[in-house]
């Protein structure tokens, strides 16, 4: 099951339950919430539940949260350590891809080109719009 979705939508409710939605203790925290919504513990369902939330139910999600952090130190579960090792572990392995850097410097590129395209086209056109995009893409190749 993907709780991955859901982790912004009910972290703002109930921090804890949302961390725990977008880790690996995701089916638990599902569990517990579909328990209090009364629906079944899929993303789609919490997720139609969730656009109907009552009040009541809401007081309900912030009681299961707090049963949830008793359930998780009892476990010796500390939530927010793994999601924090999850983003490092992230970090090791994307630091070294040149794909990000590679895309903003193509776009630094393309941004320098556009800007010396419009200044030398509007030394020599005179604000003849069709010469400023022709210079545009000359200059690009």
């Amino acid at each position: 099951m993907k709780f991955g979705k859901l982790k912004d939508l009910i972290g703002g409710i109930a921090p804890t339950i949302g961390t725990a939605m977008g880790g690996p203790l995701g089916g638990m925290a599902g569990q517990v919430l579909a328990g209090v919504l009364g629906c079944e513990p899929t993303p789609q369902a919490i997720e139609t539940a969730f656009e109907t939330v009552t009040p009541e139910q809401l007081a309900e999600i912030k009681k299961a949260e707090l049963k949830f952090e008793a359930k998780m130190k009892e476990l010796d579960v500390d939530l927010f350590a793994l999601e924090t090792k999850d983003k490092q572990d992230a970090r090791k392995h994307f630091s070294k891809d040149w794909t990000a850097k590679s895309i903003g410097l193509i776009m630094v590129l393309f941004f320098c080109a556009y800007i010396t395209n419009n200044h030398i086209a509007s030394i020599y056109t005179n604000a003849n719009m069709q010469w400023r995009f022709s210079f545009f893409f000359i200059s690009l190749v």
